[in-house]
């Protein structure tokens, strides 16, 4: 069992790791009991409905204690800025009669990600807290920074430009200056085993497996897949709410048609398979040439619609998933032209814990092949790429970035951006 004492003053940032384990643990525990203890029907009763997600009454049960513990257990002796949905304005300076300047430290929270799924037991859910510094660090780069080249190696940071209408909202601090990252699972009803995993900068990502029972823990391994193909793996474009879903499924068809397809050709060409196919017509210098396609390719790529973000990074981390694209963002003016309601994307409260994925190797981009630079605030919409190794990102974000200029989806790349794509 760790200690219960509140640290004094955080002068590092590490001194925030134990305190948040602890509340990780706490929230667990009072919303694994809460779905014990009551009927779906009344978890999955809306509480509010906003602009940027609707709020559950499974949620309130986390989201109760927050302010309170934050205030008692690090307020009281360090300042900070708490920033998380259904906080007044998104964010609240701790202790109340603190002001921002005060704070040295920025704190993003969100007490349960994939609420959908764990309100009625179908998915595991996760509380996810990033700790970034109130100054941003000008080691990070500007807005614009590229990852390293795939061909180089490098896991690389995250990537989208700050919404430019968003800046004081995050007070600078962006998704790239978070130091350090917790994400814990909130297990089903009939599960008694779930996993906690943390990072600090270039100090590698950690977890354990906690039997809930006993309160056990043994070691995590966090390892991503080193496959170099998406053949008989996951790999996902998001769609999960109504709206672009015809945009987005094709997108993810031609993605997977396309590397297949290539897959193939270079298997044709070293002489080592006899059956053919015929590429599509209008993607490729190799139009109409006979390409071999196993029968088993039409079948070959996998996708798990896990509404849950850091359920997805978990899955890049631990070699579940090869490839996961959240580009909702970018369908967005397409759907307000039909005239719909455009639905929810990812926030940075969402992706708060891209460090511990990127910690274990992951590579996270924007659409652009950039950071990810979002602001820490509650409504800046983030359109993300994950790949879980160097060789899956130089083999399909190629032929990812043609298929969103193929499909107007490009904005906002830049002009720069156009003129000087990632390296491969």
């Amino acid at each position: 069992m760790r200690p219960t004492y509140p640290i004094k003053s955080v002068k590092e940032i590490i001194e925030f790791l134990d305190p948040l384990r602890r509340l990780h643990d706490n929230i667990r525990a009072r919303v694994v009991t809460a779905c014990e203890q009551q009927a779906a029907i009344d978890l999955a009763r809306v509480a509010h409905e906003g602009a940027d997600d609707v709020t559950y009454e499974v949620d309130r049960i986390s989201e109760s204690a927050l302010v309170e513990w934050f205030t008692r257990e690090i307020a009281t002796h360090e300042p900070i800025v708490l920033i998380g949905e259904g906080l007044p304005d998104g964010r609240v300076v701790l202790p109340n009669n603190a002001v921002e300047a005060d704070a040295r430290w920025r704190v993003i929270v969100d007490p349960i990600d994939g609420t959908r799924g764990l309100m009625y037991q179908k998915r595991p859910a996760w509380i996810l807290t990033g700790v970034a510094p109130n100054s941003p660090s000008p080691r990070r780069g500007g807005a614009g920074a590229r990852l390293p080249s795939p061909a180089r190696g490098g896991a690389g940071g995250g990537g989208q430009h700050p919404s430019p209408h968003r800046g004081g909202a995050g007070g600078g601090a962006s998704l790239a200056d978070i130091e350090l990252a917790v994400q814990t699972e909130i297990p089903l009803v009939k599960q008694h085993l779930c996993d906690q995993l943390w990072a600090t900068r270039g100090k590698g990502a950690h977890g354990v497996r906690i039997n809930r029972l006993t309160n056990e823990s043994q070691p995590l391994a966090i390892q991503p897949s080193t496959a170099t193909d998406l053949r008989h793996g996951y790999a996902t474009i998001c769609r999960f709410f109504p709206g672009g879903r015809d945009v987005l499924a094709a997108i993810d068809d031609a993605l997977c048609d396309r590397l297949l397809a290539r897959r193939g050709l270079a298997q044709f060409a070293a002489g080592t398979i006899a059956a053919t196919g015929t590429i599509r017509r209008g993607w490729s210098a190799e139009q109409n040439v006979p390409v071999p396609l196993s029968p088993a390719d039409s079948a070959a790529v996998f996708e798990d619609q896990y509404a849950c973000t850091s359920g997805q990074l978990y899955g890049l981390a631990t070699g579940q998933d090869r490839f996961v694209a959240d580009l909702r963002p970018l369908v967005q003016p397409l759907i307000a032209a039909r005239g719909k309601t455009p639905g929810h994307c990812c926030h940075a409260y969402d992706l708060c814990t891209k460090l511990i994925a990127e910690e274990a190797g992951v590579i996270i981009t924007s659409p652009t092949g950039r950071q990810v630079q979002t602001p820490l605030d509650t409504e800046t919409n983030v359109a993300w790429i994950g790949y879980a190794n160097r060789h899956l990102r130089a083999q399909i974000e190629p032929v990812l970035r043609d298929l969103l200029q193929e499909f107007n989806l490009t904005n906002p790349l830049s002009q720069r951006d156009q003129q000087n794509p990632p390296p491969y």
